[in-house]
């Protein structure tokens, strides 16, 4: 082939190809993932239900490949699996996903069968054009090994808070406590948002990189992400607190045996029911208060509401824009308010005050690649609207 292109000239040497390599091989294959959880209450041992279902899952190959009848269990293995539920994820469908421990072993010995009718491309072995061709496209460079580093680890580490986040959320405390599950889910929804802004970010400017351009947007992107409320260090923070606070509560619960502990719904249905005359209550009123940090996440989210805007964060210390004018026409002058967004500020963080006349207003004294929250408000006779 490389002979043939050496010595046959193409027509058209004008074109230009945007593509750098070509399929030298092919690996066919499919994914097949089985997540296995198991249920349990404040009473069972943690570790200890973690050991029985590792050893389970580790147990799956021996257990497959005995024979052509009914899996070989023990007694105690049984009854382990019976609390055991499945959930598959995988390239191809199935006519009926497993649920149980024992579907999965099941699908587990017929997946080299259901390989071979689902088979798709899983792995590919590029090859240069330019060694065929020296006229062929070439990349012109290659991303910093530190910098792909340290991305792996930004999204590994925001995985593990997501983890850390559901584990939490499985705790049968908070689906009694509503405070408590209201704060979790609203962490998770703001990290859930960040993670797609921030990997949005990452892979508009990757292709720039690879072809010369855009050199530092990369490393811009993640010098705000270490700086931002969303850092690991931060989140791992928050989420401790909200662990200490469940493991605080549950001692608490566990003081007071014999007493039910009911949800704001439950305890209506209790108050209202006439076959009661009278219900005395404790209730846990620390529990609702307002959260700096998960207010400070919204805020910042409010900033790169867009993709775009997670890498316009300017290195000036000066930000330009025009104010507009009132509907009704009548104006004294403009209020301009702002304040820096930090990991421990809250709705209740002073806003820095500048009154001016012009419609078009520049904001100095500001911090480089800091962000912050910026309004106005316009002022007339009649006060401020």
């Amino acid at each position: 082939m490389s002979e043939n292109l050496d010595t046959r000239p193409q027509p058209r040497t004008d074109l230009k190809f945007s593509g750098s390599d070509s399929f030298s091989t092919v690996l066919y294959g499919a994914q097949a993932i089985m997540v296995f959880d198991r249920t349990f209450s404040e009473e069972e041992d943690k570790q200890k239900i973690e050991g029985e279902l590792n050893v389970m899952v580790k147990k799956i190959p021996s257990f497959s490949v005995e024979g052509k009848g009914a899996v070989q269990m023990t007694d105690a293995e049984k009854k382990v699996a019976e609390n055991i539920t499945c959930t598959f994820h995988g390239d191809f469908h199935l006519q009926q996903n497993p649920t149980t421990y024992t579907e999965a072993l099941d699908l587990y010995k017929n997946l080299p069968t259901l390989l071979n009718e689902n088979a798709v491309p899983i792995k590919v072995w590029l090859y240069p054009l330019h060694l065929l061709d020296n006229k062929a496209a070439q990349l012109k460079r290659e991303i910093i090994t530190s910098l792909v580093f340290n991305i792996q680890d930004i999204m590994e580490g925001l995985e593990e808070a997501e983890r850390t986040c559901n584990d939490l959320s499985g705790n049968t405390l908070v689906n009694i406590l509503s405070d408590i599950k209201e704060r979790l889910c609203s962490f998770q929804e703001s990290l859930n948002i960040y993670k797609t802004v921030l990997m949005k970010a990452v892979a508009r400017v990757l292709l720039d990189i690879r072809g010369g351009e855009m050199k530092e947007s990369l490393d811009k992107i993640l010098k705000i992400h270490y700086e931002s409320p969303f850092s690991v260090s931060k989140l791992n923070q928050w989420l401790y607190d909200a662990k200490s606070e469940l493991h605080l509560l549950s001692f608490c619960i566990k003081m007071i045996q014999g007493i039910r502990i009911e949800d704001l719904e439950s305890l209506s249905t209790i108050l209202l029911n006439p076959d009661i005359d009278a219900v005395v209550c404790l209730t846990f009123t620390s529990l609702k208060y307002e959260d700096k940090y998960l207010e400070t996440l919204t805020e910042f989210l409010k900033l790169v509401k867009s993709d775009e805007e997670i890498n316009m964060v300017s290195e000036d210390q000066t930000v330009s824009f025009k104010l507009q004018k009132s509907p009704t026409g009548e104006r004294v002058q403009y209020r301009v308010e702002y304040k820096q967004v930090k990991a421990d500020s809250g709705a209740e963080e002073q806003w820095l005050v500048i009154n001016t006349a012009d419609e078009d207003f520049t904001l100095t004294g500001l911090e480089s690649r800091k962000p912050y929250l910026i309004r106005y408000r316009i002022v007339s006779n009649v006060g401020v609207l």
